[in-house]
């Protein structure tokens, strides 16, 4: 299935729930796996509203896409912080952040948002990684996250802002 990458995005808004035309699926194989590291980092990322629903309209017609993670973050005002999360390290997950998510974000809150891959599984091809959340903001490089351990430096002040809501509109 290929991704969708935004073209001329016209509007763009956060939505409170799934929309009703969008079936709920049932993960299995590698998929199963990559949900299950979501929750697991869901559950260190507290401050972060994960699963949120945007619509947006492009030239290629309405759409909608869902972003893993969005958290607030920086200094106020905060920027919005989009969290892509895979179980294995691909190209891919960088590309759909960039090409979708990033740019459907900015229209929705207003604010550049910044864009964070997240993985539990390294690959030959992967890039340079960030070993915690604030390197990794700072730099755009992919944060490798095993599922044990602190996401944020030992000692640092966390640069989390508010809620996630107060990223979207």
């Amino acid at each position: 299935m290929e991704k969708r990458e935004v073209r001329g995005l016209r509007w763009a808004r956060a939505l409170s729930a799934r929309p009703a035309c969008v079936p709920v699926g049932r993960p299995r194989g590698i998929k199963a796996l990559g949900v299950r590291y979501e929750r697991e980092l869901a559950k260190e990322l507290r401050e972060a509203k994960r699963g949120v629903w945007f619509e947006f309209e492009d030239s290629k017609g309405h759409g909608f896409c869902q972003v893993d993670f969005l958290m607030a973050w920086g200094p106020k005002p905060p920027r919005p912080l989009v969290i892509e999360v895979k179980h294995t390290w691909t190209r891919e997950a960088r590309e759909e952040l960039e090409g979708l998510y990033l740019p459907v974000v900015w229209l929705a809150s207003g604010r550049e948002p910044i864009g964070v891959v997240i993985c539990k599984r390294l690959t030959p091809d992967a890039p340079q990684v960030a070993h915690d959340l604030e390197s990794a903001a700072l730099s755009a490089a992919p944060l490798h996250w095993i599922g044990k351990g602190p996401l944020l430096r030992r000692g640092a002040k966390s640069p989390l802002v508010g809620e996630a809501h107060a990223c979207v509109g």
